[in-house]
């Protein structure tokens, strides 16, 4: 609900960044010391700075400073410093890796559109 309620970020991308989330925990190798099928994780700080991101890139940034803590319980997403710090404004990312991440998904995806498009009107001359 704070993703919606801000509407810079919106539903849409912030059920991008939990997709990129699960990822990112998979990559850390958080979910698979755990017997059953359900992990929590606790994403508390950054649900709450939610409301306050600018965008799907700074809340990225916010995740790429975070640290990642495996328990017992399950696994906590914790925003350090430097996170809140993107957040103020305080920080600037000069590695821009977020902004190239960011190019390449919108390139894949219209790349994708296109070559959709270009099987849609193969099929249909084809019939």
């Amino acid at each position: 609900s704070n993703a919606v309620s801000n509407t810079d970020l919106g539903l849409k991308n912030a059920l991008v960044f939990l997709v990129e989330l699960y990822e990112t925990l998979l990559n850390h190798r958080c979910l698979t010391h755990f017997t059953g099928s359900t992990v929590n994780v606790d994403i508390f700080s950054l649900a709450g700075v939610a409301t306050e991101v600018e965008d799907l890139r700074m809340l990225r940034q916010c995740l790429e400073r975070a640290r990642i803590v495996k328990h017992l319980n399950g696994v906590t997403v914790l925003l350090t410093k430097e996170s809140y710090q993107i957040i103020s404004g305080q920080l600037v990312d000069h590695r821009r890796e977020s902004e190239i991440l960011e190019s390449l998904r919108e390139q894949q995806m219209r790349m994708e559109r296109s070559l959709q498009r270009s099987k849609q009107n193969v099929m249909a001359y084809i019939f």
